[in-house]
């Protein structure tokens, strides 16, 4: 970043005071309709000299810490700067002229206009200088604001990583405690299927290990997960659970955070399936909402008090918690009851910029 800095001081040094030079030249051959050699080498080597005072300027406001000062006390010794910059580029330039002059005994058409007006030239190069110190400060002062927001927008990327990881954390052991739970009420009565849940079971903790490395997954890779998952409960659950899709293809182009789809589904059946005598049935629908993706996951319920308690608590907390870090306000989720089921609602904004 320092040299960087470095290398674009000096692009503005020295393209600033050779424009500024041009600009002078054009000025005055304009106006004068005449062209005089001596002067235009007066002018290349005043601006020369202008490029190694602001220079001397720059390491003076350095090594002073004056980019740090307040107000009050940064004018006055930019002011004091300024003139003393003023002066040494007259006495620089008188200096030039007078060498010029006896070693090649050369006057130039220009000389009147110059010598009588000291006083103007002072305040002129006064006003230069000046100008160069609005501007080296203003770019300092925007480039720190820059560098600084960088570095609250990094501190708060860091901080959203380690929310973030820790939420990721919470998940596997809750997902796979309730998993075991359900295997080992399948040991006694039929062991054949608890052999298959358990290798499905491996096969999902295969696929989380992966999944939790990253901090958003495609939108594919989760819905594999949550078949899994749905097969495991199908075991245990046999007629009592029926389940069904209505999937938009083009929702395969989105992300969303790992084990995020999983967990409402995992909530959808421990509070609202296993209630149920009879059982009942978990639908998954999406599709395509001003180019977000909007996904729905009901089940056969009600919404009870007791029930907004338990899914509030762990599962659906941590759904919300996630995509406010990922995603702001730009993500949106519901609960609701429509119709004889409970629905929760996500809308998932297409941000495709997460390093997967």
């Amino acid at each position: 970043m320092k040299n960087k800095t470095q290398k674009l001081y000096w692009v503005f040094q020295i393209s600033g005071w050779t424009i500024y030079a041009l600009f002078i030249l054009f000025i005055v051959i304009f106006f004068t309709n005449q062209f005089d050699q001596r002067f235009i080498i007066n002018i290349l080597t005043k601006t020369l000299f202008s490029l190694v005072i602001s220079h001397g300027l720059r390491y003076i406001i350095i090594q002073k810490d004056l980019l740090k000062k307040k107000l009050n006390i940064l004018v006055p010794r930019i002011l004091l700067l300024t003139l003393v910059s003023s002066l040494a580029i007259q006495l620089l330039d008188a200096g030039f002229k007078s060498l010029y002059d006896l070693l090649f005994k050369a006057s130039s058409i220009h000389d009147d206009l110059f010598s009588k007006a000291t006083l103007f030239n002072l305040i002129y190069d006064s006003i230069i200088f000046f100008m160069w110190n609005v501007f080296y400060f203003s770019f300092h002062y925007i480039t720190n604001f820059k560098r600084e927001e960088l570095k609250n927008l990094q501190w708060e990327a860091a901080i959203n990583e380690i929310e973030l990881n820790k939420l990721k954390s919470q998940l596997n052991p809750h997902f796979i405690f309730n998993s075991m739970n359900g295997i080992r009420a399948l040991i006694d009565e039929d062991p054949k299927k608890a052999k298959i849940s358990v290798t499905k079971l491996a096969n999902i903790l295969r696929n989380t290990l992966v999944m939790n490395r990253k901090k958003i997954i495609s939108f594919e890779e989760e819905m594999k997960l949550v078949y899994d998952y749905l097969d495991l409960e199908g075991i245990r659950f046999e007629e009592r659970l029926t389940t069904h899709f209505d999937i938009n293809p083009i929702s395969n182009q989105f992300f969303v955070p790992p084990l995020m789809l999983q967990t409402i589904v995992e909530n959808a059946i421990k509070h609202g399936i296993s209630n149920l005598e009879s059982g009942g049935e978990i639908i998954i629908q999406t599709n395509i909402i001003d180019n977000k993706l909007n996904i729905e996951i009901k089940n056969t319920g009600t919404l009870q008090s007791d029930y907004m308690e338990h899914t509030t608590g762990f599962g659906l907390s941590n759904t919300q918690q996630r995509l406010i870090l990922l995603y702001g306000d730009k993500a949106d989720f519901s609960l609701t009851e429509e119709n004889g089921y409970v629905v929760a609602k996500l809308l998932i904004p297409k941000y495709i910029d997460f390093s997967l």
